[in-house]
């Protein structure tokens, strides 16, 4: 077994047009999160999407094809000795999409409130509790953030300080 650092990657986009409604429906520009795992110089992140189920792929081919992050929230590291565990925690087909998002935030959070929406947000923290770290969900990640970020014992940096330790 060795040693994985666990991080939660955050993403936001304030000088796009996503960016911009983004802030304006919620008043953060923090539209995104993936778990990230990383051992020695490699590093996978959990892309999800509607269209397929969620999988590891390499976090410098996600971020330079996808998205930058903005923010990265360090929650430790686990003794981890399989990675298919994870894999099969994950291989019910994630189906969640921007649609049902804003249904969620406009009018599903008033009207069902034990309805959480899949989100990226719930499913990085259901994973982290997977990897032994005490995360509650949240369906919006800045919400994840803002109570990561209070945390003590996780280290909260932008991704340029991130990139340069």
């Amino acid at each position: 077994m060795s040693l994985v650092e666990i991080a939660i990657v955050f993403y936001s986009e304030p000088y796009t047009k996503r960016g911009r409604l983004v802030q304006l429906c919620q008043g953060h520009p923090m539209f995104h999160c993936g778990l990230m795992l990383s051992h020695e110089d490699k590093s996978l992140i959990v892309a999800a999407d509607k269209t397929h189920r969620a999988k590891f792929i390499p976090a410098d081919l996600y971020h330079e094809k996808f998205l930058t992050p903005s923010n990265i929230v360090v929650l430790g590291e686990t003794e981890f000795d399989n990675i298919q565990r994870l894999m099969d925690f994950i291989a019910v087909p994630y189906i969640g999409d921007s649609i049902s998002m804003g249904f969620w935030f406009y009018i599903g959070r008033w009207l069902f409130k034990s309805l959480d929406p899949r989100s990226c947000s719930i499913l990085a923290a259901q994973m982290a509790r997977f990897c032994g770290f005490k995360i509650k969900d949240y369906p919006l990640p800045k919400d994840l953030f803002a109570n990561l970020k209070t945390k003590t014992n996780y280290i909260n940096l932008t991704w340029k300080e991130y990139k340069c330790k």
